[in-house]
């Protein structure tokens, strides 16, 4: 028996919708059609798009259409609930979800948000939920504020793949890039942060 090992290349355009579901009221996404929308307010320049049949998509009223596509087209409805990215992502991919992902309206936890600041050696802005242009306008003088100009004083960790080697400058921490960024394994560094913030808390409050 003959196996033939064939390759799918799939690309996602995030955002590009061809017209909204059934429950979209759910999420306050009645009438939404951003590829249509995006035509007749601005105009669209997609010849290799068109040529494979994107405007022949039955219902999804483009302006334009192929008289012989050159490709195979065709539209599909999410079955998994929720309104995020990843739910998409992982339908796309064979995994359709039974229950939404849980939200944060609020923000994350606090003790969440904790740990992941330790970790990666940073604050967090903005820990709501906003439209990524509205944050930026919100906060973004006071990110620029704080990250710095990027110059080797700055250097807050190295991870160097040749030489099976990750280094938290900070704290003076070393450890493997094998164990770290491969196997997923950050309870050595994540520690290490822990005591070297505590360490420095107590020698704050000693002063």
């Amino acid at each position: 028996m003959k196996i033939c090992n064939r390759r799918v290349f799939l690309i996602v355009l995030d955002s590009v919708g061809i017209g909204a579901l059934p429950d979209a009221a759910a999420y306050g996404d009645e009438g939404a059609h951003t590829l249509k929308h995006t035509a007749e307010a601005a105009g669209l320049n997609v010849p290799n798009l068109c040529a494979l049949g994107l405007g022949n998509i039955r219902g999804a009223n483009l302006p334009f259409r192929a008289g012989h596509p050159t490709g195979r087209w065709g539209r599909a409805a999410e079955q998994s609930p929720g309104k995020d990215t990843t739910t998409g992502h992982w339908e796309i991919a064979g995994l359709p979800l039974q229950s939404p992902f849980p939200t944060y309206p609020h923000g994350f936890p606090d003790d969440l948000i904790g740990v992941f600041s330790r970790t990666v050696g940073r604050g967090v802005l903005g820990n709501k939920p906003a439209s990524g242009t509205e944050i930026l306008n919100e906060l973004g003088a006071e990110r620029r504020s704080q990250i710095g100009h990027g110059d080797r004083s700055e250097k807050i960790r190295t991870y160097n793949g040749p030489q099976d080697r990750v280094t938290d400058h900070r704290i003076g921490w070393s450890g493997s890039y094998q164990s770290v960024l491969i196997d997923g394994d950050l309870g050595p560094l994540t520690e290490a942060l822990i005591a070297a913030d505590r360490a420095a808390r107590l020698a704050a409050a000693a002063q």
